[in-house]
């Protein structure tokens, strides 16, 4: 999958219908409980050929819209922290004004999920302890649905649970059965500094608290036994010594 910006601000389209983010309560992701196959999702954090469409819709959207995106001119990609970094593990603090500043982090994080591949993405995971989280659960082939999220917070959730099969940028071909509930509620601070709350459900709640988990330092392997945790991170920093050489 190859993500490159051909688009340009000369170049705007009509805008569209504003679109739903993909689990919200306007509609359903997975018809089921049951994990996805690894082909369908590869992680929590997966890929996107959106790239050059997500642009386009962020450069059509009113900007006086709730859910207007407005795209820094120039994205890049980040390094993504691994395990066993210590930073992983860290608290990230609250953010205290979505100024210019943020809103190019949130850019950059953007493309660094759809580069990874991902659906994605905490600040931390990329050096930066801010409680700031990026997501898009658009399948392929569907526009693009990227969510921005500053002092992410969890209001209601769900009663029922839902089974996933989760994965994580952080910990590379490392896949854990979570059972989270199945519907959150979540209240932020978008872009534009305006205060947001959505009801998502499947693949988008999943996502909200995997992500979530990353701004408290807690990690999917947090989920397992004590002797499975250990074993993986044991695997990460032999890694970490041999690639130092």
């Amino acid at each position: 999958m190859q993500h490159q910006l051909a688009c340009r601000a000369r170049d705007r389209c009509e805008p569209p219908a504003l679109p739903q983010p993909v689990g919200a309560r306007a509609r359903p992701i997975d018809g089921g409980d049951a994990a996805p196959t690894p082909a369908a999702r590869p992680h929590i954090c997966r890929s996107s050929q959106k790239a050059i469409a997500t642009f386009a819709i962020f450069q059509a959207m009113p900007l006086t819209s709730a859910a207007a995106f407005h795209m820094s001119s120039v994205m890049a990609v980040l390094p993504i922290i691994t395990l066993p970094d210590p930073v992983l593990r860290k608290i990230s603090d609250p953010v205290e004004r979505v100024d210019d500043a943020v809103v190019k982090l949130m850019d950059d994080m953007l493309e660094t999920m759809y580069a990874a591949p991902g659906v994605g993405l905490a600040a931390i995971q990329v050096g930066v302890p801010k409680r700031i989280v990026v997501l898009d659960t658009a399948d392929d082939g569907e526009p693009p649905r990227p969510i921005a999220m500053a002092n992410p917070e969890i209001v209601a959730l769900g009663s029922k649970t839902r089974l996933h099969e989760e994965g994580c940028l952080s910990i590379p071909d490392v896949r854990v059965d979570i059972e989270r509930p199945d519907t959150v509620t979540v209240r932020y601070l978008d872009r534009m500094g305006k205060e947001q709350e959505i009801e998502a459900d499947g693949l988008l709640a999943t996502a909200i608290q995997h992500e979530l988990d990353h701004l408290d330092g807690q990690l999917i392997i947090d989920f397992l036994t004590r002797l499975k945790r250990d074993i993986i991170i044991r695997k990460f920093k032999k890694q970490s010594r041999e690639a130092r050489g």
